[in-house]
């Protein structure tokens, strides 16, 4: 019985541990939202013009002269 009650209790502790990573990131990902919405109506940038920026972002990443090899 007490193996029972210990187990029960390690998942909730693990359950609760899940459910703040899931708002944490479902925050974030809405805050990271509202940041490129507001950008593309304050400065008039479609969003294909974002989209190739967020795909060229590992190119000059690499490509930085601070990255050492």
């Amino acid at each position: 019985m007490t193996t029972l009650l210990f187990a029960a209790f390690i998942g909730w502790i693990i359950f609760n541990i899940l459910v703040k990573v899931i708002k944490f990131t479902a925050a974030t990902a809405l805050l990271v939202v509202a940041v490129v919405i507001i950008i593309q109506v304050s400065n008039g940038i479609n969003h294909q013009t974002i989209w190739k920026q967020i795909n060229q972002a590992p190119q000059s990443l690499e490509s930085s002269p601070s990255r050492t090899r």
